[in-house]
């Protein structure tokens, strides 16, 4: 049997790097979530979103995709491309209102070349 580390231990296989500036993730599932990008690594990324909108819910036609987007990045993935690992109440550094915010982490998996190269080209840019 395998045991887990304690809680609150590192388990990331790659570093985390913290996102560019105005990098947005557009998670197309039902519901639809949107919010800024907080870290990134090799293998995953982490954001924050406003939890109790009511966010629209994904058109039927449209298939299920993460979307990362910031000034000189276009990067979209598969549903069997992510999944979540974490969706939990989040406390911004600097909380000024009552708004409720969540903080969502995703592994990520299969990518081909071209997208790890993408996400490598990500993280030397910031």
């Amino acid at each position: 049997m395998k045991t887990l580390p304690p809680a609150g231990a590192e388990r990331r296989k790659h570093p985390r790097f913290r996102a560019l500036p105005n990098t947005v993730a557009i998670l197309n599932s039902n519901p639809i979530r949107i919010g800024q990008v907080l870290d990134i690594s090799d293998d995953g990324l982490s954001f924050s979103y406003v939890s109790n909108l009511h966010w629209p819910a994904k058109s039927p036609d449209t298939n299920e995709a993460l979307i990362l987007s910031c000034k000189n990045l276009y990067f979209r993935l598969q549903s069997h491309q992510y999944s979540i690992v974490a969706d939990q109440s989040f406390e911004p550094a600097m909380s000024f209102s009552h708004i409720p915010i969540r903080r969502m982490s995703l592994i990520l998996s299969n990518l081909n070349p071209k997208e790890q190269g993408m996400l490598k080209e990500y993280r030397r840019n910031g």
